[in-house]
């Protein structure tokens, strides 16, 4: 009982909390979330050599936490890609598509792969806040991608995600998240 009661008043004050800031709240013990509000925000990084990047990020997703340390990385990428605007991208575990919105515009197309489907819908949702139209997400492991690449098998979710394998035929480059 005593539980319950602390569990009622810790969301009492945060419901309280995050209306008097205009914020969402999420709280988690003992394997319980409660989430006061929503759990999803918005992160604008300036890129170096791309500008400027929306992402949304959801609670719990992986992310890189310091946004100087991830602006730094991108642009490092997005320079270290310049050039290759003629050839295709593999990106392997994308995550919320954070390097992949910052270096699609380097490249003809992008093929990112994901496990997670919320990361996949995160990964989506940020290419479409971000206008990029050349990239498609399927939500495979490295190992289902490669089986696919080699022309093992077929996997529906490439499919899905209208990736023809076959026609990623300057696929040069691969980056693993």
């Amino acid at each position: 009982a005593a539980v319950a009661w602390e569990a009622a008043a810790w969301e009492a004050a945060a419901r309280e909390l995050a209306e008097a800031l205009g914020v969402c709240v999420v709280g988690r013990s003992r394997k319980v979330k409660v989430v006061i509000g929503c759990e999803t925000v918005e992160e604008r990084l300036s890129v170096p050599g791309r500008g400027e990047c929306v992402y949304l990020q959801t609670e719990g997703a992986f992310t890189q936490p310091n946004a100087q340390v991830c602006s730094a990385m991108l642009g490092w990428a997005v320079d270290a890609t310049r050039g290759l605007d003629g050839s295709d991208l593999c990106e392997l575990y994308c995550g919320n598509g954070c390097f992949t919105v910052a270096l699609a515009p380097n490249f003809r197309r992008v093929v990112a792969t994901e496990i997670s489907k919320a990361s996949v819908a995160l990964a989506e949702a940020n290419l479409k806040a971000n206008g990029v139209s050349n990239t498609r997400v399927a939500r495979l492991s490295a190992e289902e991608f490669v089986e696919a690449l080699a022309g093992g098998r077929p996997f529906r979710r490439l499919d899905e995600a209208g990736v023809e394998l076959a026609s990623y035929d300057r696929l040069h480059t691969l980056l693993v998240d």
